[in-house]
């Protein structure tokens, strides 16, 4: 690491790339998506296409980010125009507007020659119909295949599919072991849905520090679901001492990350003045930026506020 950083400070693009790699990874440091999206911004800026494509991932997974497949195509495409060959694959799945048709092909044909990504992403066409008519057996047999090989996305699909009884008979156990396996991985949501695994009580026996342990994992690297849920935990001292200002604290990660469901919760904190002072307009602002995501209970809350008279607009002229 100390090599790379000298050679980051030296504006060596390469060094950037590879710094974001071991954030990412967990090589030498703590995993750490955020730290890793930086790096390969740097990188991108200096036209390094393979951090492009890392930034890609990142977007369409809502790694270290907020996920945005719109942006996720734009990185895609621009590592995709700089030569870099998986580029084009996923170029062409992260749009509707892609031809998906076409793009189905390309899987396919890269998928029958072993390459590991196209089959998962073959798996995954199969299972959502895109490109192609849904075909749950099929889907099974090249997410498997490729879950088999150690692709974490593959694993983690392959899981919900034992889950749903798509493709195969329906096996929770199953379902687990293939969540677990992309888990240990480090893909975060395998990460976030086994953590909800440990809470619900039916897969596992109910393990509130296994269950924090996992959404720590997945909200490192941006996972805003997660993040609700470690916020959520603390305030009703779950496994950890009940603590307003930390279950606070969380939300607004996720919020500001774009959750909805965090930010109709931290216009409530404001509200209520859970964990943070109480501030009306500072509610306000929280439950409309919920609301312009289609937040049900934002909207039900705003709907609420309206009929009790002018409490919204007063809160505006206070901002």
């Amino acid at each position: 690491m100390q090599w790379f950083i000298k050679a980051a400070n030296q504006g060596s693009v390469a060094a950037y790339t590879a710094i974001g790699n071991m954030h990412y990874h967990g090589q030498g440091v703590d995993k750490d998506a955020i730290r890793a999206m930086q790096w390969y911004l740097k990188a991108a800026d200096g036209g390094n296409p393979d951090a492009m494509f890392s930034l890609g991932s990142l977007y369409h997974h809502g790694q270290g980010v907020q996920q945005d497949l719109t942006k996720s195509l734009e990185w895609y495409h621009k590592a995709a125009r700089k030569g870099h060959s998986q580029a084009h694959y996923y170029a062409n799945d992260s749009n509707a507007e892609q031809d998906l048709s076409k793009a189905f092909e390309l899987y396919r044909q890269a998928a029958i020659q072993g390459h590991v990504d196209a089959q998962a992403s073959l798996g995954k066409a199969y299972t959502l119909g895109r490109g192609t008519r849904k075909d749950f057996s099929q889907a099974f047999k090249w997410t498997k295949q490729a879950a088999k090989q150690g692709n974490a996305k593959a694993q983690y699909w392959l899981g919900a599919l034992y889950n749903n009884g798509q493709g195969t008979e329906q096996d929770d156990m199953k379902a687990a072991k293939w969540c677990q396996r992309s888990a240990e991985q480090g893909y975060p949501p395998a990460e976030y849905t086994l953590g909800v695994m440990y809470l619900d009580n039916q897969t596992f026996e109910k393990d509130y520090s296994q269950a924090m342990n996992w959404f720590r994992k997945a909200a490192a690297q941006g996972a805003t679901d997660a993040q609700f849920c470690i916020g959520n935990m603390y305030e009703l001292g779950h496994g950890v001492p009940q603590s307003d200002k930390k279950a606070t604290k969380w939300y607004l990660k996720a919020a500001n990350l774009g959750n909805s469901t965090a930010q109709f919760k931290m216009g409530w904190c404001c509200e209520a003045g859970f964990g943070i002072p109480e501030c009306f307009p500072d509610a306000v602002e929280w439950y409309l930026k919920a609301a312009d995501q289609g937040d049900e209970d934002a909207l039900k809350k705003l709907d609420e506020l309206r009929r009790q008279g002018n409490r919204i607009r007063q809160a505006k002229n206070q901002q």
